[in-house]
């Protein structure tokens, strides 16, 4: 039996909280991270615990998050996963009103107009043009990134 003493740091990871219809996760941080930028959250890591890690490529299940604050290193923070973000940090994206944005080969990409797909973790509610921030909305759901 692990006798182990769990730190409270870790006993917070997965937490869900709703702030002015927002929804945050807290979760362990694999290493340092960016305000406003996406990133994927795992359910269950090795250790057992929700983390954060880096954009992923094909075929993992996740969900996409985005940071509140910037952490120069490991450590713990809030990520949201769904409801309104200004000025999300993507790649130079030309987006239009009520699109898409997939994760595609590990990077944020525009997807679609009319349909979502299984990648689709985000929707553009202005028109930005060619930028490279969006003003989204995160779905907060598990997608499979392309």
């Amino acid at each position: 039996m692990d006798q182990s003493i769990v730190s409270t740091q870790d006993l917070q990871c997965g937490t869900v909280k709703c702030e002015e219809g927002k929804k945050y996760v807290y979760l362990k941080v694999a290493s340092a991270c960016t305000k406003n930028t996406p990133y994927t959250w795992f359910t269950v890591d090795t250790s057992g615990r929700p983390v954060q890690s880096a954009l992923q490529g094909a075929s993992a299940i996740c969900k996409g998050v985005v940071a509140t604050e910037t952490l120069t290193a490991a450590g713990y923070s809030w990520f949201q996963f769904e409801g309104v973000v200004v000025d999300m940090i993507t790649p130079s994206i030309t987006s239009v009103s009520l699109q898409t944005l997939k994760l595609a080969s590990s990077a944020v990409a525009a997807g679609g107009a009319t349909t979502i797909t299984p990648d689709d973790f985000a929707i553009c509610y202005a028109n930005a043009g060619t930028a490279t921030t969006q003003d989204v909305y995160l779905l907060g759901r598990e997608i499979t990134p392309s």
